[in-house]
């Protein structure tokens, strides 16, 4: 048995969902496959229950409308943010810099969800803007606060990203000359929109690839590879086709409180390998094809975006046990329409609070039998703009 297994199999000893089955498995690739529906469900199982008197609850961002409680020691998780910290440090960036970044959610002490318009952190490192209230008002009164700031770097969504350009240009606002990086993360980045991104702003963009259930998974090199963060994660390729593309599956290094393992982001993409100029050695290196990108929906001025539709569909699930196993939201000549993988029994109760919760007259609701999303070249898209997509 080499000592990768050994290492993995000691810190799974720990965890009650393979605890009486751990002698089973001889080879790594004979662990179980999981997914967040899976973990969701039985989250103490996954949880080791040794307690340390530090400890961090991190929380997904909820995009599939199915947030999931990551828990952390605290030691493991400084160790996995330092790893990011040190590859940011190769494009200037240290924890000093000052960014802006744009929030969902905020759980407080209590771990009640909250969003706040505007967040600053208590060391005043960086401000943060709610997604859920993307008015033009609301982008003008950002703005005018991203001046105030001067922050140097931003971490921020392909999508949101392309909205905050769109407001500049309406409104003929110059781009913040403070922001000299921006740090793309959370949905796939393709190579003309970077490019436009970089034109627009004459900004360095930076691809970072990562989930809250790891942190980072690769992140991009001065180079301009998307070298794994092979401190932080083994990675995998399952369910290959012909040309070696299939399935992003991940297994955690340094979590010992919450060690997800062989656990299938549903991204797809292919690991490929290459010489560094910068650490001069050869590195493995993740080329992402399919992973989440997402529209922005106007309804009476008002903007939507995969935040507001993930928050509302986990509200949904929280409150009857999960029914909702994936979702789409479209928007096509007025109508809202929300395709659900779910059972059919569910179907009634599920639209009522729909329409309780989202207060617009032309919903429709669909039931869908398999949980495939459409898919775009190659992004997978919870909230699809069919008006903007017509125009």
């Amino acid at each position: 048995m080499d000592t990768f297994l050994i290492k993995i199999k000691e810190r799974l000893s720990n965890i009650e969902f393979y605890r009486d089955r751990i002698d089973l498995y001889n080879y790594f690739e004979e662990l179980p496959i999981l997914d967040k529906y899976d973990v969701k469900t039985n989250l103490s199982k996954f949880i080791n229950q040794n307690k340390e008197k530090n400890e961090i609850n991190d929380y997904t961002s909820g995009s599939t409308g199915m947030p999931l409680n990551i828990k952390w020691y605290k030691s493991d998780y400084m160790r996995s943010i330092l790893y990011t910290w040190e590859l940011r440090k190769k494009h200037n960036i240290t924890p000093l810099d000052r960014f802006c970044t744009f929030h969902s959610y905020i759980y407080d002490k209590d771990k009640k969800m909250y969003s706040p318009k505007i967040f600053i952190d208590k060391f005043e490192i960086s401000i943060s803007f709610s997604k859920l209230n993307l008015s033009f008002d609301n982008m003008e009164l950002y703005y005018q606060k991203i001046l105030d700031f001067k922050p140097i770097w931003m971490y921020i969504t392909p999508s949101i990203f392309d909205y905050l350009i769109y407001f500049l240009d309406t409104k003929n606002l110059p781009f913040p000359d403070t922001i000299k990086i921006v740090e793309l993360t959370g949905e796939i980045l393709t190579d003309e929109k970077r490019l436009f991104f970089e034109q627009r702003t004459n900004t360095k963009i930076i691809n970072h690839y990562g989930s809250r259930e790891f942190n980072s998974i690769s992140y991009e090199c001065p180079c301009g590879k998307m070298h794994i963060v092979e401190k932080n994660v083994f990675v995998e390729i399952i369910n290959k086709n012909s040309e070696d593309i299939g399935n992003i599956c991940v297994t955690t290094l340094l979590n010992n409180k919450m060690p997800l393992t062989r656990y299938n982001l549903k991204d797809k993409g292919k690991i490929t390998s290459s010489f560094c100029e910068i650490e001069k050695k050869i590195k493995q290196n993740i080329d992402i094809l399919e992973a989440s990108a997402n529209d922005i929906i106007t309804i009476d001025g008002k903007y939507y975006d995969y935040s507001f539709f993930s928050y509302l569909i986990n509200k949904i699930n929280e409150d009857n046990r999960f029914p909702i196993k994936s979702f789409q939201v479209i928007f096509e000549n007025n109508n809202i329409c929300f395709n659900l993988f779910m059972e059919k029994k569910y179907y009634e109760l599920v639209s009522q609070q729909i329409k309780m919760l989202f207060h617009y007259d032309k919903i429709i609701i669909n039931l869908i039998s398999e949980p495939n999303l459409i898919i775009n070249n190659g992004k997978i898209k919870y909230v699809i703009n069919r008006e903007t997509l017509n125009k």
